[in-house]
């Protein structure tokens, strides 16, 4: 019962803090897990990796040491071997914190049983075990037992975690969900390794401004740069370079779907998108979006780069969270102030042209979404239409046109039968029922026309081995007014529903493992389908719109054509233009 008490307390100030939080650079999609992970960190404690673990050695060739051996020593665990803090890129610090990233020089063995830092961010329950630094570009290796120097070969799964490019850290998932879904994978047969990995947020990922034009998307540069990594080590700890799969959530996804992008990278050969696809936001140019950096400039005191490189890393971090939270950028909240720009190298053109012109990896992939997404980040204080026109007016760079807002609030009406969470009747949960109407607009605008339009793309392209899903589970101890919300998949994917705690059913738990098995079958044979698991038709339109229901006690293909009317009016061509997606 104390537990319980705990965790719901836990969760509580969480759930509740949100508004405030969004206040302290975790705006909107940036909240990501911050609901779901206080219940896995205490939930899955027991599986926390420790330096007190039986050592064991690997040992990698990498070419930055010119061919020579280099240990690594992780520690083993029970069903599991963890090597972690892994360098796999050069110190960017000081002087160099918006350098492009190069490839870590190896001088002497590795000690890989201590968390490394995360990168720089404010502390949130997403910060991971290792603190923060500027120094923070490392990696860990999960493996089952005895695979480690071997010819096992098993296919790669990286992580890319999501916290709205803003927030998170790769020792959380390593730490918590990655032991159960290592050894869920190995006991039905499908054995993976899972690498997660660090890359660098906020002004340090993403700047703007035509000073760094240059380093736009550094990011996501991380992102190749271990990716790079793994295809040139993995073989070390037992796996196969040429079956990596890279997935994550909501920024980790929308991350993803931006490495599909990349149409001849050998670095990985499938992609799994939770709640994310590349268009997701109004993307800019690095010169369109300048403003920001003008005022980052001015909130730590320098007229020039040169200053801001000389300043201590706090310091930036105090200034980026400063601009982030400045209220002439954070309008309606959708969207990111630090992420992605067209900078014609790693995001040749807009997403959604990009997407229109086939121009991707021809690659398998998994898109799907929550069935609420975004209950948990619009503004909860939404009393009335004034003020919904004001949220979904201001989205940046650029301003909706009227037209625009009128075509969605005719389609999207303040009816609380038809707003979110979906199918919940006449049910306000004591808030405005305006708040029912933008958690619907949110939803469908930024997830369910985003992935159903990714799907229907690469069907259009001649992608077939595509799959898609709509995820309905929740956390029982939620407010019921969060329904299915963004980030809630993550703790039933890395297999921390278990029946009978925190109020979850068997059927709960079966839905994970079901999460869990699909997802390692997919690492493996490039399809989710496997012996014991509900059939899940691939999605190809138009000849069918499948998409799997994940819902508890009723896991079943559905058809993709829920709100199809509505759902329609942001990607008609003319609105498109408006929302810039």
């Amino acid at each position: 019962m104390l537990l319980r008490w705990h965790i719901l307390f836990a969760f509580a100030a969480v759930a509740l803090a949100a508004p405030v939080e969004r206040q302290n650079n975790l705006d909107l999609l940036g909240l990501i897990s911050i609901v779901a992970n206080p219940i896995l960190a205490i939930v899955n404690s027991g599986f926390r990796v420790v330096s007190t673990l039986v050592p064991i050695d690997a040992t990698i060739r990498p070419a930055t040491a010119g061919g020579k051996a280099i240990k690594v020593t992780g520690g083993r665990g029970i069903g599991y071997d963890t090597f972690i803090g892994i360098p796999f890129a050069e110190p960017l610090v000081g002087a160099k914190r918006f350098d492009r990233p190069t490839p870590k020089v190896y001088t002497g063995d590795i000690q890989a049983r201590k968390f490394a830092p995360g990168c720089m961010q404010s502390s949130t329950p997403l910060d991971g075990a290792g603190g923060r630094s500027e120094d923070c570009l490392y990696l860990d290796v999960m493996t089952p037992s005895n695979v480690v120097g071997t010819e096992a070969k098993l296919p790669v799964m990286v992580w890319i975690y999501g916290g709205g490019f803003s927030a998170g850290a790769s020792s959380l998932y390593t730490s918590l969900g990655g032991p159960t879904f290592i050894k869920r994978a190995t006991r039905i047969g499908k054995p993976v390794i899972v690498v997660n990995i660090n890359y660098r947020m906020g002004v340090w990922g993403f700047p703007t401004g035509p000073e760094l034009a240059g380093s736009a998307n550094n990011g996501i540069r991380d992102q190749m740069l271990a990716l790079q990594w793994v295809r040139e080590n993995i073989a070390a700890f037992g796996g196969d370079p040429e079956k990596v799969t890279v997935f994550g959530e909501s920024a980790g996804a929308i991350s993803a779907a931006i490495l599909m992008l990349q149409e001849n990278d050998p670095t990985f050969r499938a992609a799994i998108m939770q709640s994310g696809s590349p268009n997701v936001m109004p993307l800019a140019r690095p010169a369109e979006w300048a403003e920001p950096w003008q005022d980052f400039l001015q909130a730590v005191g320098c007229s020039d780069l040169a200053c801001v490189k000389g300043l201590d890393a706090e310091k930036v971090l105090e200034g980026s969270v400063s601009v982030n939270n400045n209220p002439k950028y954070k309008g309606g909240q959708i969207g990111f102030l630090w992420r992605p720009l067209i900078d014609g190298d790693i995001i040749k053109d807009s997403p959604a042209k990009l997407l229109a012109e086939g121009r991707f990896a021809r690659k398998p992939f998994i898109n799907g979404q929550n069935k609420d997404e975004a209950a948990l980040f619009v503004n909860w204080g939404v009393k009335d239409e004034p003020g919904l026109r004001s949220m979904l007016k201001t989205l940046y760079p650029r301003p909706v046109d009227e037209a625009t807002i009128v075509a969605m609030l005719q389609k999207y009406p303040n009816v609380p039968e038809l707003g979110a969470p979906f199918n919940t009747g006449s049910r306000t949960f004591l808030l405005n029922p305006v708040f029912k109407q933008a958690a619907a607009i949110g939803t469908d605008l930024l997830f369910t026309s985003r992935r159903r339009d990714m799907l229907r793309k690469a069907n259009a392209a001649g992608l077939t081995k595509t799959w898609g899903y709509h995820f309905e589970g929740d956390i029982p101890i939620a407010p019921d007014f969060l329904g299915a919300g963004h980030a809630f998949d993550l703790v039933y994917m890395w297999g921390i529903v278990k029946p009978l705690i925190l109020f979850w059913s068997f059927n709960d738990a079966k839905m994970s493992e079901y999460m869990m098995d699909y997802w390692t079958t997919f690492a493996h044979n490039l399809d989710p389908n496997g012996p014991g698991l509900p059939q899940w038709g691939a999605h190809t339109y138009p000849a069918n719109k499948n998409i799997m229901q994940f819902r508890a006690g009723d896991v079943r293909v559905i058809q993709d054509d829920f709100r199809e009317d509505r759902v329609a009016v942001f990607n008609d061509p003319v609105h498109r233009t408006s929302l810039q997606i």
